[in-house]
């Protein structure tokens, strides 16, 4: 199938080229800058020749135009910001340029079109179980609320008939990460400071390649609109503490503190900015309740379509730390 990808240069999107062209498939990707894509592309053993590079941006780019020369979409271009001046900028990406382009595909008889969205467009989760056709909540973050109007526009579609995939991948992790995202940072942050914060509850992980591999393998044609979670697996706090410390061979200590006193301090941060204004602070109340009230997701689907080819959160978070040690990310 020719497929046309958003968001190559970052985490996802990247893996994503690599695993369609291991795949078999034609692989077109959409950039502002063809040489850090090729650069990012060689980074995961990829030659840039390998995929057709179209300059342009998901705002400005003429859909009508670009679209007809393929089959299917992966759309996984969006931005996320904690300082307040981007607000804007990831609504225009991450909702109008996302309902543009997937309206766009559509139009253009592609199947199917996958759009990977998060589990935060329905967080605080309904139930102990979190599934794909969990309502869409309105979150605090504004980052979160651009994923959750994005979430709503595309099962619009989805309604109406669109062979419009939904994903919903947990905190992604993995090696090769171009972007060193605020995933990486957290858990980097506790490493190089020799104390990780230790709470109620616990975090649900999906590997970044076995995300791939599940949208390499949705890209059939036919099989209408569809909801499905990523694999995820669920790790308490502790455990991932026990793996850190493991994989580091640091001694790191841990920082206990109950749930109710973490997003008590996120609701007084969220205050101090609301009342003084500047960046969105560390710890927000919808931080501290994702770290303390993430429930595990129902990934049966997924997991049925990966059969064994499933590396896991665990594992995903130990070839992250030895990609992390020899990146110079964490500190010897």
């Amino acid at each position: 199938m020719k497929v046309l990808v958003t968001g190559a240069t970052g985490f996802i999107g990247s893996h994503v080229v690599d695993q369609l062209l291991k795949s078999g498939h034609e692989v077109g990707v959409l950039a502002r800058n063809s040489s850090k894509q090729g650069d990012i592309l060689e980074k995961l053993g990829v030659s840039p020749t390998s995929v057709t590079l179209h300059q342009g941006d998901v705002l400005d780019t003429d859909w009508a135009d670009l679209l007809p020369g393929y089959q299917g979409l992966v759309h996984c271009a969006g931005i996320m910001s904690k300082n307040v001046a981007d607000v804007q900028k990831m609504w225009d990406l991450n909702v109008t340029g996302s309902e543009r382009l997937l309206q766009a595909a559509v139009d253009a008889g592609l199947d199917p079109v996958i759009f990977v969205s998060s589990f935060m467009a329905m967080f605080p989760p309904a139930g102990p179980l979190m599934t794909a056709n969990d309502p869409v909540h309105e979150p605090d973050s504004s980052y979160a609320k651009t994923k959750a109007q994005a979430e709503r526009d595309a099962r619009k579609l989805q309604d109406s008939g669109a062979p419009v995939v939904c994903i919903y991948p947990a905190s992604v992790n993995g090696p090769d990460d171009p972007t060193v995202g605020s995933g990486q940072e957290f858990l980097a942050n506790y490493v190089n400071s020799g104390t990780m914060l230790v709470t109620e509850g616990g975090l649900t992980f999906t590997d970044v390649r076995d995300l791939a591999l599940l949208i390499s393998r949705l890209l059939e044609p036919g099989n209408g609109p569809r909801r499905i979670m990523a694999t995820a697996d669920y790790l308490t706090h502790q455990q991932i503490l026990e793996v850190m410390r493991e994989q580091t061979g640091k001694e790191i200590k841990a920082s206990k503190m109950p749930g109710w006193l973490l997003r008590g301090i996120g609701r007084i941060a969220d205050l101090k900015q609301k009342l003084l204004g500047g960046p969105t602070p560390d710890l927000t109340y919808e931080a501290a309740a994702v770290l303390t009230r993430c429930v595990a997701q129902d990934d049966a689907e997924a997991r049925q379509v990966l059969g064994q080819d499933i590396i896991g959160g665990e594992q995903s978070l130990r070839d992250m730390v030895d990609w992390m040690k020899a990146e110079g990310v964490i500190k010897a």
